[in-house]
């Protein structure tokens, strides 16, 4: 099954569109803490993994966000094989051209 990803320019203006669109941020807690999107959700890849049906919902879109990207894409393959709407921010958070909580 092929995955969606989103380029950083367009996650942008969605992001900053007046649409609410749910962000899971999978980096560490710490990492989270550090420095992060504005209303994202810190869930950590392990707990992702372990806990997603209990976690998400197959009838809303979510967008992923790491570091890099190659997590979030990883990890969208394997939760679209599952049945759930998500989308991968390719770059991750290196990409990010807004602003961050710190």
């Amino acid at each position: 099954m092929v995955i969606k990803e989103i380029s950083p320019i367009d996650f942008l203006k969605r992001f900053l569109s007046y649409k609410k669109i749910i962000v899971i941020d999978i980096r560490s807690s710490s990492e989270y803490y550090q420095y992060h999107l504005k209303d994202s959700i810190n869930i950590p890849i392990n707990k992702l993994l372990n806990d997603y049906s209990y976690l998400l919902n197959k009838h809303t879109q979510y967008y992923l966000v790491c570091n890099d990207g190659r997590k979030s894409k990883y990890i969208s393959k394997l939760l679209k094989d599952e049945g759930y709407n998500i989308i991968s921010v390719i770059g991750g958070l290196k990409s990010w051209k807004g602003e961050f909580i710190s």
